[in-house]
This record gives structure tokens, sequence and C-alpha cells, in this order.
């Protein structure tokens, strides 16, 4: 018996091919076990969620495969599905020129590597204890990661200075931070060595020519290399090309403002950080290592394989409904405004509204790298589209740290990144644009100790006329003396 689709308006000849094709591609997509929501599914299939839906109770049914389709809630109202291999072989549909399999393939296995490697050079020491801290804040994020993907991790973790140290630290839900030993006492840095004699125990891993096991490797110095004796720079730059040409390795380097030279060109640059060597500057780099990591994750639990924007906003694989289901709209209270010249954000602002400026109230394009806070909101705008998004989860859409963070914009896709400013005098550059709240009435704190341009130019005038008094008083006093004398 021909075994077709359901439906008192089904028709074979007219339906019968277009949707085998549409649940071909939704099992495509679900085979590998990986969790997907309607709105997802639609979005890579060019259907709509209701036909989505219908696809994948189909798979529920006998005829299709009867398969077990696993729900979750995410809130909302919303769900996301799984699915699962089925027991028993069974039945096909029929009608198109190709037939899904009687039974699914058995949800493939993900698997990391995750390696840390820390400089342990005496020019560390001043910061040595936050930077074991820093260190243990990127393994208890990825066992976390790890643990909601369902990926299996395994950790290594390596010192370097004129000693190398390159350890298996096991399945990472098993470590135990009381292993983990550091301190910078070290006088040179073979940091070429660490990095290759790492490169050649991870190819030598069982495992390494599985299609689904992929390689992260973090690596932190404040210095250059100044002592290797196995690996040149030329040895160094050739093994991380090859062990990137397998699309299962990521490298992402944290190193001195002038310590990226050698790896321009081979390592993306947006797996690339520059970080200056204080108390602050290590612990911005745990935060940053651990938002790539949980970034990492979630890429690699829908297919992805490696990463090259570890350090970057990243909103490739963000879709318009993925903004619109995980986001508010807040279109009613934005206006979007171009900036045809070069001017200060409170004077820009107050003309466009004719009211005083509010601090708060205007969002900046985000172009270039800039520290935001963590206060600050973030709104999302489809290029070309009026509907402005903003809410909780767009820092998490953009791979963006949920706290006080140096952020280096990447591939934002179809959408423009707007960041609230709490400044009284941004300069906004000539062709840019900026979302103002035209219902906000309450400031935020401002950046600045002063509360309006108009009160910042006023102090200059009062400064520079009271500079001129005292040249003024000064150049009599003079001339008195002279005079006397």
């Amino acid at each position: 018996m021909v075994k077709t689709f359901d439906g008192s308006t089904f028709d074979q000849q007219l339906d019968g091919v277009r949707l085998t094709k549409q649940l071909e591609k939704v099992y495509d997509l679900m085979k590998n076990g990986t969790w997907w929501s309607l709105a997802q599914l639609a979005a890579r299939t060019g259907a709509g969620t209701a036909s989505m839906g219908a696809r994948v109770r189909d798979f529920r049914k006998a005829k299709f495969g009867g398969f077990k389709v696993n729900r979750k809630h995410i809130g909302k109202g919303l769900h996301m599905y799984q699915l699962v291999a089925a027991k028993k072989k069974l039945g096909v549909v029929t009608g198109s020129a190709t037939n899904l399999p009687s039974q699914p393939e058995a949800p493939k296995k993900l698997k990391n590597y995750v390696s840390v490697l820390l400089d342990a050079s005496g020019s560390m020491r001043g910061i040595d204890q936050r930077a074991k801290e820093v260190v243990l804040d990127i393994i208890k994020a990825t066992a976390a990661a790890a643990k909601s993907t369902g990926i299996e991790t395994y950790l290594r973790l390596g010192t370097f200075g004129e000693n190398i140290s390159l350890k298996s630290a096991g399945e990472i839900k098993a470590f135990d931070p009381a292993r983990f030993g550091y301190s910078a006492r070290e006088c040179q840095t073979r940091l070429y060595d660490a990095i290759g004699l790492e490169i050649e125990a991870l190819k030598n891993v069982s495992d390494f020519n599985d299609p689904n096991v992929s390689f992260l490797v973090y690596v932190i110095t404040d210095g250059h290399e100044n002592a290797s004796c196995s690996y040149s720079s030329s040895n160094i730059r050739l093994l991380i090309a090859d062990a990137q040409s397998t699309n299962r390795f990521t490298f992402g380097f944290h190193v001195p403002p002038s310590g990226a030279g050698k790896l321009d060109g081979v390592v993306p640059p947006g797996n690339i950080r520059r970080w200056e060597t204080t108390e602050k500057g290590i612990k911005e780099v745990g935060v940053e290592t651990v938002t790539a990591t949980r970034a990492y994750y979630d890429d690699r639990s829908k297919g992805a394989k490696a990463s090259t924007t570890l350090f970057t906003t990243n909103m490739k694989n963000v879709t318009a409904k993925d903004v619109a289901m995980k986001l508010n709209d807040l279109s009613n209270q934005f206006k979007a405004c171009e900036v045809p010249k070069e001017e200060g954000i409170t004077e820009f602002v107050e003309k466009k509204t004719k009211k005083p400026y509010v601090i708060g109230q205007a969002y900046f394009l985000l172009q270039k790298k800039e520290r935001i806070q963590k206060d600050k909101a973030i709104l999302i705008q489809e290029k070309g589209k009026k509907a402005v998004w903003g809410g909780n989860e767009a820092r998490k859409l953009l791979n963006m740290p949920d706290t006080a963070a140096v952020v280096t914009p990447g591939n934002h896709s179809d959408f423009d990144i707007y960041v609230q400013s709490a400044s009284v005098n941004r300069i906004l550059p000539r062709g840019t644009k900026i979302l103002i709240d035209t219902t906000m009435t309450v400031p935020i704190k401002s950046t600045w100790d002063h509360v309006t341009a108009a009160e910042e130019r006023k102090k200059k005038e009062d400064a520079a006329i009271a500079e001129a008094q005292a040249i003024l008083d000064k150049a009599k006093v003079k001339a008195t003396i002279a005079k006397a004398s």
C-alpha cells in the first residue's frame, strides 16, 4: 500500500513530492539528534512554522519511520524538538525520487578536547594568582557548557617558561581544581615549543581522525617567544595552518599589544585578543574566554566543528526569526536617525527631539572596538527593516560578555547592533546612524562627572577666562615691580 501524507486537502499528485522533499530537509537537519525550534527549522528550510510542526508530527507516525521525538519547553509557549532513532525498521513515504531511510542514523556523539596553555615566566609574577583563578573559571565554564550541550569533553592543561609542562587532566566533569598548581617563576618563554608540543599531543589522541571530534586550544601569554629550541616561528605557523586545515581545530590567543605579529595571516583575527598585562587585564581575559567558550559549545551543538570568531561579536548563525523569538519588539519607542556630519551626541539628539538630552536615550552603532559596561542595553535591527529588538538575550545572541568588557565587532550578518550611550560628549562620525528612545525621561548615570554638554562648555569657558585673568594679573605685577625699581 502506498503511504502518503494526511489531510482532507492533501493531493498526492500536487503535494506528494513537495511535502516529501520538505520532510527530507527536516530529517537532514534533525537526524544527528540536535535540538531545534520550529522557527529555526522554518528559517533553514524556507517553509512556515506550521508546516514544520506538521513534519515533526509526521516523524512519529509508523508510515514515516515511527521515530521518537523528544520535546522540551523553552518558555512563552514555545518548544524545541529532538529526533531519536526508531527501534524498529518501519515503512517510508513514497511518491518522490528519493525516500527517507527506514531508520535514522544514530545521533552523532560529539567530543571536544580543550587545552589551556598558560605563561609561567617571571613577568607574570605580579598577576599569577589571578591568572590561576582565570584558568579555573575557564575550566568551570567549559564543564558547564559540556554538560548543557551533552558534548563529551576532555581537558588538557599546560604551563610554559624555560620548562614546559603539558598534561592530560582527563574528562572535564571529573576535574579537581586542587590538581592545578601554578606559579610564575620561570626566566624564559618557550612559547613556540609549548604550542608545537601540544599540537603534536592532540594529533596523537586515539580518536583524532573521528570527524565528530574537535579541538579548542587557548594560549595566554604576556610576552614574546625567546627560548624555544624545537620549534621556530615558521614551524609553528605551518603546524597551526595544518591543524586548522582539518576544520576541527580552533586556536584562541591572548597576547600583549605587540605580540600578535607572528600569528597574523595564520590564526583568524577574531581568535586573537590583545590584552593589557595587568590585574584588570587578566580579569578581562577570563571574562571574554568564558563567553567565547559558551558560544563555541553552542555552535558545536548545532553542527559547527571550529570557530573563527572567538573574541568578536558574531551573528553569522542568527536568523531574523531567532531575534524575534528571543527579544522584545521595541520599535514604537525608537526613532532611527542618520548623522549627516560629525557632531556631538547631545547637540544632535536635541536637534532631532526638540527637547533636552536625556542621558541614555541614544544608542550608537557598534562599528569599532568599544568598552561596554554591563548595564548598557543592546539593540538589534535587521538591515533595511524598521523593527528594533532588545532584551536580556541580546548579548548572548551576539556572543558578547554579560559583564564590562572591551568588545570587538565581528560578523553581524544582516543586522545592525546599537549600544546605549551614557556619554554627553561622544562624537558621532559622519554617515553613522543612531537610535533615539523618544519615551525616556529619567537619565541613567553618566560616564562623566558633568551632566550636560552645555555645562561642560561653560566649565571650559570659565577655565579659559580664569587662565587669561591670571596671565593679565601676572603681567600687571611684573609691570608694577619694574616701575618701582
